[in-house]
Formats: C-alpha cells, sequence, structure tokens
C-alpha cells in the first residue's frame, strides 16, 4: 500500500513497511543506542566478573577509591563512545557504507560476547571455538538487517551498563575497597619489653630449596641463609596452613586459621593482627606486598602500579580471556602476584632488534626491579635504635623467590620469564619442563639469599640485630615435580613441598645456633612474638607460643585451599608429612649442593642479559 501526494502528478510514493531500515528507523540506527548494550556484555561484564572474583587485584596495588570507580566508569562508557563515534563518522562518508559499519560492528560485538564461553567449552576444539563465535556473530548480524525487532531488543539492552556497574560496586569484595565500613583501630596493649622486631616473609620458598646433602642449610649456595642459621633456632617441623599468599599472611599475623568464609586480606577483614596489636607502642616500618593489614596505612607509594598500570594490566587479562591457547603464549604472563602484567607490551610493535633491547631493559628496570625496590624501600628506614624507645617493628613480605622466575644469583636479568610446560596449574608430564623451572627457581632464590644478606648488614651496622628479635619465614612452598600441580595440594602428590617452609627465630641477644624439631604451624608465629616482647593478645588465637611447651597437640596438620569461587576450604595432612624427603633427593641429584650456580644455567635455558 502507498500514499500518493496531493500536490503532485509524480507517481512517487512513501513505504510503509520499514525493511529498508534495518534494526529500526534511519535515526535510531544513528543514534548508536543499541551498541550500548552489546559493548557492556562484550567488554564490562566479562571484566568485572573476574575482577569481583578477585579483589586482590585491587588489594595488591592499593587502588584508590577514584582508581576504582574510573575503572569502572571507563568500561562501561568508553566502548559504546567509540562504537558510536565511528558509526557517527560513517554516516558522513554515505548511508550505504554506515548500514555496513553498522552490522559489522554487530557482528564483531556479538562473536566477542560468545568466544569466551566458546573457549572454555572442552567438548569444542579451540579452533571451532573461534570459527562458531564468527559465525554466530555474522548469523546475529544478517537478522538485525533483516528483523526490526532485533535492533529494538538490543536498543532494549542499552540499560546494561548501568546494572553491570551497580552489581560490581556492590559485591562483598569490591564494596569493602571502594565503600569501607571504617578502619582498624589499634589496640590499647601493655608491651612489658622492649624488644625491637624484625619479621621478613618470603614468598614460595619451599624448605628443601635451602638444604645440602646433610640436611642443613646450604653453606655455599645460600650463606646469608646458613649464616642466620648459624645464631637462631631453626623449627624444622612448622608448615604453612595456605597455599595461598591472600590467606597465609593473614593467618601469620593474626595467629589465626583463614576463615572458611570469603576474606580479603585488607585490615577490614582482619582487623585483629600483629600491627593493630603493637600499633600504639611501636613505631612500624612495613612493606606488605599483597595485604593491607596495617591500621591506617597509606602505602600507595610502595605498590608497582599506577593508573596506566592498572588499566594495561586490565587489558592483558581481557586479552588472555579472549585468546586461544596458542595466542596466550605470546602475551603477557599473568601470575598470582597480580599485577605488572604489562610491563612487555611498552614494547610491542617494535621492529625485532630493537624490541629486543628494549624488552631488555623493561624486564630489568620494571619487572626484576619491582620486588627488590620494595626491598631497598624497606631498608632505607632501618637505622640505630633510639635509646629512650628501642620499640621498632620491621615488616617485610618480599615477592621472592617467587615466579616469575628472571633474577641470576647475581641480580641480573635474563629472558625469557614465563613458565613453559605449565598447563592448567601442572607441571606436564615430560621431566625437562619442571626441571627447567627448579632451576631457576633456585637461582631467584640465591639472588634473594643476597638480599638477605644485605639486611643482616644494615641490621648489623645499625646496632637492631642483636637487640631484637628477628624471624625469617615463608608464607607457603611450591613444587616442582613432573605431572604434579605447582601449588594445588588436591592434585598433588607431594603436599611437603607446600606445606613444609622455613623459620628460624633468633631471640634477643641469641648468638648460638638451636634446633627445635617439634610440630609447628605458621598461625604459632604472632603468639610467639607476643611471648617474646612481653604483650598479651587480647583476642583468641588459633596458635600457640613456640618459648612455651604447653601448647595443646593437633591431630593434624592443617591447609587452606581456595575453591574456583575463591572460598577457603580445609585440608588435613598426618603431622609427620614434612618429614619426607624425596623432594630433597631429587633435588640433589638434579643440581647438587654447592657453590657453583653457574651449573644451573644450561644451554637453551635463556638467554642471559
Amino acid at each position: 500500500m502507498t500514499i500518493r501526494s496531493r500536490n503532485s502528478n509524480s507517481s512517487s510514493s512513501i513505504p510503509l513497511n520499514s525493511a529498508a531500515e534495518p534494526g529500526g528507523s534511519r535515526s535510531e540506527r544513528r543514534s548508536g543506542l543499541h551498541l550500548v548494550g552489546l559493548c557492556s556484555f562484550a567488554f564490562a561484564q566479562p571484566i568485572f566478573d573476574l575482577l569481583g572474583r578477585h579483589g586482590e587485584f585491587f588489594v595488591s596495588r592499593n587502588a584508590s577509591f577514584a582508581e576504582i570507580t574510573g575503572l569502572t566508569l571507563g568500561l562501561i562508557a568508553l566502548p559504546p563512545l567509540l562504537a558510536v563515534a565511528l558509526l557517527w563518522g560513517a554516516r558522513w562518508i554515505s548511508p550505504r557504507f554506515e548500514r555496513t559499519l553498522d552490522r559489522a560492528l554487530v557482528a564483531a560485538l556479538v562473536a566477542v560476547i560468545m568466544l569466551p564461553p566458546l573457549l572454555r567449552t572442552a567438548a569444542l576444539p579451540e579452533a571451532a571455538s573461534v570459527v562458531m563465535a564468527i559465525v554466530v556473530g555474522a548469523a546475529v548480524a544478517a537478522m538485525y538487517a533483516r528483523f526490526a525487532g532485533i535492533g529494538v531488543a538490543f536498543r532494549a539492552l542499552a540499560i546494561a551498563p548501568l546494572i553491570f556497574a551497580t552489581l560490581f560496586l556492590a559485591r562483598g569484595d569490591i564494596r569493602k575497597l571502594v565503600f569501607p565500613s571504617g578502619e582498624a583501630e589499634t589496640s590499647e596493649v601493655a608491651v612489658s619489653g622492649n624488644v625491637p622486631i624484625v619479621l621478613v616473609v618470603f614468598d614460595e620458598l619451599p624448605l628443601a630449596s635451602l638444604l645440602a646433602a646433610d640436611g642443613s642449610i646450604d653453606p655455599l649456595r645460600y650463606p646469608a641463609f646458613a649464616k642466620f642459621a648459624a645464631a637462631s633456632t631453626w623449627y624444622p617441623g612448622v608448615s604453612a596452613v595456605s597455599s595461598r599468599t591472600n590467606l597465609a599472611i593473614p593467618a601469620i599475623l593474626t595467629g589465626r586459621y583463614p576463615p572458611l568464609q570469603r576474606r580479603l586480606p585488607i585490615r577490614a577483614d582482619h582487623p585483629d593482627n600483629l600491627f593493630s596489636l603493637l600499633g600504639d607502642a611501636y613505631q612500624l616500618n612495613v612493606s606488605e606486598t599483597q595485604t593491607l593489614l596495617q591500621p591506617g596505612s597509606d602505602q600507595t607509594a610502595q605498590r608497582r602500579s599506577d593508573t596506566l598500570g592498572l588499566v594495561t594490566d586490565v587489558a592483558v587479562l581481557y586479552a588472555h580471556m579472549l585468546s586461544p591457547s596458542a595466542l596466550r603464549e605470546s602475551l603477557p604472563a599473568i601470575s598470582d602476584a597480580w599485577g605488572g602484567f604489562g610491563d612487555e607490551m611498552a614494547v610491542a610493535g617494535e621492529t625485532s632488534a630493537r624490541a629486543e633491547l628494549k624488552r631488555r631493559r623493561v624486564h630489568k628496570s620494571i619487572r626484576a626491579a619491582t620486588s627488590v625496590a620494595a626491598f631497598e624501600r624497606f631498608i632505607h628506614p632501618i637505622g640505630p635504635l633510639r635509646h629512650d624507645n628501642p620499640r621498632v617493628l620491621h615488616f617485610l613480605h618480599i615477592a621472592l623467590p617467587h615466579g616469575d622466575w628472571q633474577l641470576l644469583a647475581d641480580g641480573r636479568s635474563y629472558l625469557p620469564t614465563q613458565r613453559y610446560g605449565f598447563v592448567d596449574g601442572r607441571w606436564l608430564d615430560t621431566p625437562w619442563w619442571s626441571t627447567d623451572a627448579h632451576r631457576r627457581h633456585l637461582l631467584q632464590l640465591a639472588y634473594t639469599d643476597r638480599l638477605l644478606g644485605r639486611l643482616l648488614e644494615r641490621l648489623h651496622t645499625t646496632g637492631v640485630y642483636d637487640p631484637a628479635l628477628v624471624i625469617l619465614t615463608s608464607d607457603h612452598g611450591a613444587s616442582f615435580w613432573p605431572g604434579d600441580s605447582f601449588r594445588k595440594p588436591a592434585k598433588l602428590e607431594h603436599p611437603e613441598d607446600l606445606l613444609s617452609v622455613p623459620l628460624f627465630i633468633k631471640l634477643p641477644h641469641q648468638r648460638d645456633a638451636a634446633v627445635e624439631d617439634r610440630f609447628a604451624e605458621s598461625v604459632d608465629l604472632l603468639p610467639t612474638i607476643a611471648d617474646a616482647v612481653g604483650a598479651t593478645i587480647p583476642w583468641t588465637t588459633d596458635g600457640c607460643s613456640l618459648l612455651q611447651t604447653g601448647c595443646p597437640p593437633r591431630a593434624t596438620r592443617r591447609l587452606y585451599i581456595e575453591t574456583l569461587y575463591r572460598v577457603p576450604q580445609l585440608m588435613h595432612f598426618e603431622r609427620d608429612v614434612v618429614r619426607r624427603d624425596a623432594t630433597l633427593r631429587r633435588k640433589l641429584e638434579l643440581f647438587g649442593s654447592d657453590n657453583r650456580t653457574s651449573g644451573l644455567i644450561h644451554a637453551g635455558f635463556g638467554r642471559r642479559s
């Protein structure tokens, strides 16, 4: 049916159906409203879902209210603004180009929405998943061009960005960071002693890595650890209570086992801790790597990240979600250190020779130097004790010898830095991969030993060492067996590699070595510190002071892991599991126990720089 003009003899007519205007009227299409919801499903929703389940991403970089909300607004606003701008720009070229670009944007966004769930589908090969995502995107774009109702449905989704942003900011972990309920107060606890405290927690350091053939600390390869062990008390029977840093560090600092509910490693979720206990009586020099447990702390200057780093790391995470495994290998690696993923992106797109030189500088100046820079910031304030008040607490959690492994014993960095032969948290069955990773771990541990030597020298020269309570330990271990998981005990044949960690305690004015071969867990550290300095803990702890002999017996060793949904789960192991020596024997067979760290480097291991 047509309507003819009364004022013209022309037979021109106006069609009443709108089939010529795909997805709605031309003005509606030009508005780009239909792209807003699609962009939010393609970009904002998957990132919000990931980061909403991993609040540690923001905790590890002490992200501010402005950074988190700015990232949220950017994710919901920038992609649709860019898409709409492209559509409006195409209008000035030609209507045909505008329609073509419009359909192409719809096809691309639908394909991006479909790709992550298809890649996670085990029933489909990855190549088939990519093809299917493209086919689905093209099919939806074709229907959008043909049926006006599709465009109406897409425009109805324009409310999605506000819904996604609201749900993200209201999510438990994010809400605590964006809308904190209040700062934890320090405890008004009387302290009877004047004992300085130095507590250093290394990351991902199994005890077996330090041992020589006779079961002692290897004095040739790790002289600083051996020197400290020769004047302190070693507790070889201690075990970590979690294989995850975000659970292990709060357990050390609170004296409590991790709760079986989701908690962030922040002061709001762990108000009773070492810093709140001694904060009124002690001057605090605290360097936290992946936690924020110090009351009233402002450690922004100590973080490796900035707003640009936050954005680049989110971009790397998103690229991993969209990429098949073959492409993910070429992307910057993602580690559980939750940051610094995008450092290598700075060199993308350069010529190979120039990129190689620049990449080496990037690794040296940014990635490899991150933990070293944290160490320098920690060691700098250590000075002579005040005669009127020697109470000072120096706490350092350093992300060494934690992988990615990239440091030689002398501190030089090398390429590559990624873990290879490592799939879904486990090593491949071919022994070469786990052996190479073990070798690189031991090399980085040798450099960690060098840093420890510098710390001990600083404590000696400033007069802090002798009167201080000095404690060295690790948050958890790691495993390097072929076919085994790296840090998931449920899939591990050698759980002792995760459980058994070093613990050395030097009491004030102690000069002789001692070995206390007793059952202990990392929750015993806080009660031991309180006992040594004469403080009474005003909350109930699960640990017991290692300076006391009447601790209640524990039937098993506890290890808390995280499930797929980041909820802690408890596993029990026999008390003598830490006595197993299979890992030590394998390490000695592969690498020996001497000072020839150059023997840990072999052809094909990597390029030194």
